[in-house]
């Protein structure tokens, strides 16, 4: 339903074509990438925001956010980690 607003259309970006599974370096050590995830704030189907987590063993897990809310970890501080596309 179009409430007189813009259009918005879903995201239509594979998160497994863009992120890949493997290791990358978080500060001076090297995480693995375990999983990505897709945040929708306020429930109307678009994805607001993309999650990270990495794992390391014996060490606690990090998260990380392509958009992050203060006190939370940028992904543009992992080394080889992309960006999402602008287009």
């Amino acid at each position: 339903m179009n409430m007189g607003g813009p259009l918005v259309t879903r995201c239509e970006i594979q998160l497994g074509d863009v992120w890949r599974e493997g290791k990358y370096d978080v500060g001076k050590s090297a995480y693995y990438l375990g999983q990505v995830f897709t945040i929708d704030n306020n429930h109307d189907g678009i994805t607001d925001n993309v999650g990270f987590v990495f794992q390391r063993t014996g060490k606690k897990d990090l998260n990380a956010f392509h958009k992050p809310s203060p006190g939370n970890m940028n992904i543009a501080g992992i080394v080889d980690l992309k960006s999402l596309p602008t287009d």
